[in-house]
């Protein structure tokens, strides 16, 4: 467990401390810095309410965007310089075994994952709960907020699991990365049809309307899903993407030339 610490927060640090962090940042504040353009225009001084497009607009925008760009920007970036660096072949020489070496990994990237997305939702809840010209309970807006980082964190262990994955399997990662995290995710979760069932943004979206209170209605970024997934039967699919991607990239780490 020592070599796991160990590597978790030497994960993290490369991933928040540096140059390196601007890209993530600057996704993680993008739905802070486009409901302070709506503050500054007024947006939520007549009959807007910014507690329903909390809600209804950005929960969505951060499930459709933030969680997948900032996974990438979180997980790839380290990964890809220890190979490129050929400073992997280090790890892979130490006695310590390599899945732990990536599950350090992985536990760093989701920490600093989560540390930018607290940072990045909590920008977004100050903006907009000063700028609401319809008084809301503190209460409500922390629990909506509290709710989306739990979301986000969720979808961040899958999708930070499958960056991981396919940062050890190819070096071509960042485009398998777009590929499944935008094209799988995103856009197979957003249509409407059978083949939305097999994309985790679905079950992602069902976390969000049980843990923020967002009812199943037809209103901003959401598709309507005639039957959500119950929160339990979206923690386990979710649960199962984060086991299949870990083991996935353990056995691809046995297999990959590091030469």
């Amino acid at each position: 467990m020592t070599a796991i610490r160990s590597i978790r927060s030497w994960s993290f640090q490369r991933a928040v401390l540096g140059r390196r962090t601007l890209p993530a940042l600057a996704v993680a504040l993008l739905p802070a810095f486009i409901v302070a353009i709506g503050a500054w225009n007024g947006a939520w001084d007549g009959k807007r309410d910014a507690f329903d497009d909390f809600g209804f607009s950005i929960a969505p925008l951060c499930l459709y965007f933030v969680l997948p760009m900032l996974c990438m920007f979180s997980v790839l970036p380290t990964v890809g310089e220890l190979y490129e660096s050929s400073a992997i072949s280090y790890f892979w020489t130490r006695p310590t075994p390599r899945w732990k070496v990536l599950l350090g990994i992985h536990q760093g990237s989701l920490l600093a994952f989560l540390s930018l997305t607290a940072l990045g939702i909590t920008a977004v809840v100050l903006i907009m709960a000063f700028a609401n010209s319809n008084s809301n309970p503190p209460g409500d807006w922390m629990q909506r907020a509290f709710g989306l980082w739990l979301v986000m964190g969720v979808g961040g262990a899958a999708y930070g699991a499958t960056c991981l994955f396919f940062a050890v399997w190819s070096k071509r990662s960042a485009l398998w990365s777009i590929g499944v995290l935008i094209g799988w995710g995103a856009i197979v979760g957003a249509l409407p049809g059978s083949l939305r069932n097999t994309s985790p943004h679905r079950y992602l979206f069902g976390l969000l309307r049980d843990w923020c209170g967002i009812e199943n209605v037809k209103s901003g970024f959401f598709v309507p899903d005639p039957s959500p997934p119950s929160a339990w039967l979206s923690l386990l699919v979710l649960g199962g993407l984060v086991t299949i991607a870990l083991f996935g990239s353990f056995a691809a780490a046995n297999r990959r030339d590091v030469n």
